[in-house]
Order: structure tokens, then C-alpha cells, then sequence
């Protein structure tokens, strides 16, 4: 009598390591097929089960810290890295313009005195980039350059929305007020 193999689709014919689901074994060679294919009694056939732990409610943003250095979002990271960079700088020219135009109303509102726009916002965008230099590119900076650094000072002036101050550094001339036909400097 010829033993019936059950085989499956990509699956290997069933042999004696083989086990079903009710633990018994494959029965369908002979006992004597199956000696010649049992292992040595001094070897035993084990099976490792590798525990892996599955955190089913991540906290909020560790899915994505694990995924961050993974290759397929290299793409996806230097897009957002290239895209908040151009942010960034349209931010930084809109604060610039933003604050020149306040200080600029202030000088012509409360001191009447006329200043240009665009020359402060240049003034500001030089300070806002000496600010942003080191400490080492500071000090390497020609005396030319380190005169034009006082527009740190007319930034940190025109932040604390001291008109005055701006108008001082900026060496424009304070109106001085009439009183009795006497003018009081400021």
C-alpha cells in the first residue's frame, strides 16, 4: 500500500518534523522511511519563538521618532528641512518690513520726523544678520563692517519701540518743542 502525501501549494512534501495543530505526527510513510529519516537520537529538533513586544497605543509622536531615520523618509525629511528653510527667510523679510514700517511711522508720528522705509528695513535686515553671526565671525569683521555693526543697536532700539533712541543713533535731528518761543531739546 502507497502512502497518500498531502502537499499544499509552495508547500514541501510533509516529513517527520512535521507536526499538526493536535501535536501528532505525519502518518504517511512507513515506520521504516521514517527511521531513515528521523534524526539521530542525540539530536534533538527544537523550535525558538522569538517574543516581540507590540506597544498597541504608542504614545503620541513615537511612531514617528522610530520611522525618522528610516530610508524611506530621507525623501520626506529633506523636503520639510528645504521647505522650513525657505520659510524661515520669508518670515524673517516679513518681520524686517514689518518693523520698519513701525518704526518708521513712529519717527513721523510722534517725533514728525521723515525717514524711508526701505533704508530701515535694510538697516535692520544688517543687524538682524550681525546678530545671527558668531562670536568668531563678529570679531573678524573689518572696522568698516564693525561700524555698521552699531545697527545692532538701532534693532534692539527699534524692538523696545524706543523712537527716541532710534532717532538718536540714527544721529536725525530731534524737533525740539516751542515753549514761549524758546526751544527745549529733548
Amino acid at each position: 500500500m502507497v502512502a497518500r502525501q498531502r502537499l499544499g501549494v509552495g508547500f514541501d512534501p510533509p516529513g517527520y518534523e512535521d507536526a499538526y495543530a493536535d501535536a501528532s505526527a505525519y502518518r504517511g510513510e512507513s515506520s521504516r522511511q521514517q527511521a531513515k529519516l528521523a534524526p539521530p537520537p542525540d539530536q534533538t529538533l527544537s523550535l525558538t519563538h522569538t517574543v516581540r513586544h507590540v506597544d498597541f497605543n504608542p504614545a503620541a509622536g513615537t511612531v514617528r521618532r522610530h520611522e525618522l531615520a528610516a530610508p524611506w523618509m530621507s525623501a520626506t525629511v529633506a523636503l520639510g528641512q528645504r521647505t522650513l528653510m525657505k520659510s524661515n527667510v520669508l518670515i524673517r523679510d516679513k518681520r524686517t518690513l514689518g518693523l520698519a514700517r513701525q518704526t518708521t511711522d513712529g519717527l513721523d508720528e510722534g517725533l514728525g520726523i521723515k525717514y524711508d522705509v526701505t533704508e530701515m528695513a535694510i538697516l535692520l535686515r544688517q543687524a538682524f544678520d550681525y546678530r545671527d553671526m558668531s562670536a568668531e565671525e563678529q570679531a573678524a569683521l573689518s572696522a568698516v563692517k564693525r561700524a555698521e555693526a552699531l545697527e545692532a543697536n538701532v534693532l534692539d532700539a527699534a524692538l523696545r519701540y524706543d523712537i527716541k533712541q532710534v532717532a538718536r543713533l540714527l544721529q536725525l535731528q530731534l524737533p525740539s518743542p516751542k515753549t514761549f518761543g524758546e526751544g527745549v531739546p529733548l
